[in-house]
């Protein structure tokens, strides 16, 4: 599949949720995977989720690249940063506490970025 198709499938949220959901019921396993030499040094990504799960692993793996990593997490469980820090030697990884059903929550991140 060409990328112009990806991107056509998966442009908007309701258009991928519905054709992920069509790709588990036919069986279909699909992984991104980046570049080996990914390097993404100078550059910051903001990750939710990140305390388990995909967020983890996509936040641990733009670690390991480089980036300045910027956790925001519900629980703002500081192990987790300590955590990636660690595995990947990447000091440039922040935690902030943040609920995202909360309006006010996510204006105090927003403050703080």
């Amino acid at each position: 599949m060409s990328k112009s198709e990806r991107k056509g499938r998966y442009d908007n949220p309701l258009k991928a949720t519905l054709q992920g959901l069509r790709d588990l019921r036919a069986g279909k396993r699909s992984q991104l995977e980046l570049p080996s030499g990914l390097d993404l040094h100078g550059k910051t990504v903001l990750i939710t989720g990140a305390s388990s799960g995909l967020g983890f692993a996509a936040a641990e793996r733009m670690a390991r690249a480089g980036a300045r990593v910027l956790l925001a997490l519900r629980s703002g469980i500081p192990e987790k940063g300590e955590q990636i820090k660690s595995s990947t030697k990447n000091p440039q990884v922040v935690m902030y506490p943040v609920d995202l059903s909360d309006l006010r929550s996510i204006d105090r991140l927003t403050e703080q970025l």
